[in-house]
C-alpha cells in the first residue's frame, strides 16, 4: 500500500506548529525527532523508553496536532490492484507509476477541501527528503500538471523536499500516513479499528474526501483519460 497524507494549515498556524512541536519533543524524556513506527515499537528515539512515557509522548504531539492544524487528507494506492491494472490494460507510462496517482489524489482532495478548511491557495507541498521516491514524486508531478483536473492557481510550485528530522510537518505527516495504514489495513482484513487512547472517538481532524485508488478507480481513471483523447 502506498500512501500519501499530510495537514494543511496556514503559514503563522505552521509556525506556531512548530514551536509547540519542539517544545514536547524537549519535554522530559526528550527526543530529536518523531517517528510514528519507532514511538509504537520502542525502536530509534524511543528505544528502552516504556510504554507508558512513548504513549504520553505521542499524546502530546497529537494534540499538537489538533490544536493548529486546518485540516488533512490522504491518497492511497492498493498495489495488488494497481499491478493487476498495470498488467490487464494499455496504460500510457505516466499512469506506470503509482506515485502519479498518489500525488495526484492528494493534490486534487486538497484543492477540493480548501473551502472546507476555509483556506486559499495557493499550497505548498512538501515531502520528506529520506523518500526513495523523490525521483517518482518528482515525475508524478509533471504528470500532474499535463492531466490534472485541478486549477493550478492552487498550487504554488513543484513539491520540496526537506529533511523529515528538522521540520516538524512532515514528522506530524508521518502521524497521519502511520494512522492511514493501519485504518485501511483494517478495513481491508474486515477488522475492527478501535481508536488509540489519545484520540477522539470521531475525526478530531477535519478531512478531505480521501481517495483510495483500487481496482475500479484506476480503471475508471484510466478509461476517462482514454476516452478524453479519443474525443479530443
Amino acid at each position: 500500500m502506498l500512501v500519501y497524507a499530510g495537514y494543511v494549515a496556514t503559514e503563522d498556524q505552521w509556525k506556531a506548529f512548530r514551536e509547540d512541536w519542539n517544545a514536547v519533543r524537549k519535554a522530559e524524556p526528550a527526543i530529536e525527532f518523531f517517528k510514528m513506527s519507532h514511538a509504537m515499537e520502542g525502536m530509534g528515539q524511543f528505544q528502552n523508553m516504556e510504554w507508558p512515557f512513548r504513549e504520553l509522548k505521542i499524546r502530546a504531539f497529537y494534540e499538537v496536532i489538533k490544536k493548529h492544524v486546518s485540516g488533512s487528507t490522504f491518497s492511497a494506492v492498493l498495489m495488488d490492484d494497481f499491478n493487476e491494472v498495470m498488467n490487464d490494460l494499455d496504460v500510457p507510462s505516466p499512469f506506470r507509476n503509482p506515485h502519479f496517482f498518489s500525488y495526484y489524489g492528494i493534490v486534487q482532495n486538497l484543492g477540493k477541501g480548501l473551502p472546507l478548511f476555509k483556506l486559499e491557495g495557493p499550497v505548498s507541498f512538501f515531502f520528506d527528503q529520506g523518500s526513495n521516491a523523490q525521483a517518482d514524486i518528482f515525475s508524478a508531478w509533471d504528470s500532474f500538471c499535463k492531466y490534472g483536473p485541478i486549477s493550478k492557481d492552487i498550487l504554488s510550485g513543484s513539491p520540496s523536499f526537506l529533511n523529515s528530522k528538522e521540520f516538524p510537518p512532515v514528522q506530524a505527516a508521518d502521524y497521519l500516513a502511520w494512522r492511514v495504514r493501519i485504518r485501511l489495513g483494517n478495513l481491508i482484513r474486515r477488522k475492527a479499528d478501535n481508536p488509540f487512547s489519545w484520540e477522539g472517538k470521531g475525526n478530531d481532524v477535519k478531512l478531505a474526501q480521501p481517495i483510495i485508488w483500487n481496482k475500479a478507480n484506476l480503471q475508471a481513471y484510466i478509461e476517462r483519460t482514454k476516452a478524453k483523447k479519443i474525443s479530443a
